[in-house]
């Protein structure tokens, strides 16, 4: 089981005001009834309407999203979690097999989507229905689609590619997003932990290294995904919390997502 996100109470004011505002100016779908939108992991939401696109919300979520992650990267109180963690030596899953991870995954807990580096009173880190879908292609590379009721109000998804560059770590993957911010963000380091394939996958990133090898916390992602929308059992949980401290991330420091199926 996992902590309960620390601003959980302040979810529903969010979602409440955000509605509220959403249906008094602005209509959210196309003609075609459907939202659109697009989403990288770590970057804001395009609000679409018919004709032209909201200026004022696309502006307002890519100053948050430019101040995240210039504050992460230029910030002077950068956290190093020791020589004992150096990015390099985390484990990975041996004798990886892509074709057996295809399919749909939920996320059902994370240490930080890319508004978790916020401070919780902007009550922004509600982040709901994260799933991925894996796809194994012709090539060889790996299609990831990550979708995510963003804020726990719009539904996102993204897709991005995964090429495994090493053939000693075929767990180690390189991942391109296919998004405007995710290609000038470009490649990202996409490792998987651990996965038996059928109940559990351990999933994680670094976005910047420090000089002693070790990963920025704030820039250290850990996400826990399960074939079903719900808590694993406590043997495989056991396991999972013994690769997520391998990252050097307490088990504590994953948050539970919920689901609420927002997004179908």
């Amino acid at each position: 089981m996992f902590s309960r996100r620390a601003d959980e109470k302040s979810t529903k004011s969010w979602s409440n005001i955000h509605n509220s505002h959403r249906e008094n100016s602005w209509d959210t779908q196309t003609n075609s009834g459907q939202l659109d939108q697009s989403i990288f992991l770590d970057s804001p939401a395009m609000l679409t309407r018919t004709g032209y696109t909201e200026t004022g919300y696309v502006a307002a979520y890519f100053v948050i999203w430019v101040a995240t992650v210039n504050g992460c990267l230029r910030s002077s109180s950068l956290v190093d979690r020791g020589n004992g963690c150096n990015v390099s030596s985390i484990p990975t899953q041996s004798g990886f097999d892509s074709a057996r991870l295809e399919g749909l995954w939920y996320v059902i807990g994370m240490n930080r989507f890319w508004v978790h580096s916020l401070p919780t009173s902007t009550q922004l880190s509600s982040t709901t229905d994260v799933t991925v879908r894996y796809k194994l292609q012709k090539d060889g590379h790996l299609e990831i689609k990550t979708s995510a009721a963003l804020f726990g109000v719009v539904c996102t998804s993204n897709m991005a590619t995964g090429r495994q560059g090493d053939d000693s770590h075929p767990g180690r993957f390189t991942v391109t997003f296919n998004s405007q911010i995710g290609r000038l963000l470009g490649d990202r380091a996409y490792w998987i932990l651990t996965t038996d394939y059928v109940n559990y996958l351990v999933v994680y990133s670094c976005w910047k290294t420090l000089s002693d090898g070790s990963c920025n916390i704030h820039d250290t992602y850990v996400w826990v995904l399960s074939r079903e929308p719900k808590p694993l059992n406590k043997h495989f949980q056991s396991l999972v919390d013994s690769h997520v401290e391998e990252a050097c991330i307490t088990k504590d420091e994953i948050l539970e997502v919920p689901f609420t199926n927002k997004c179908k």
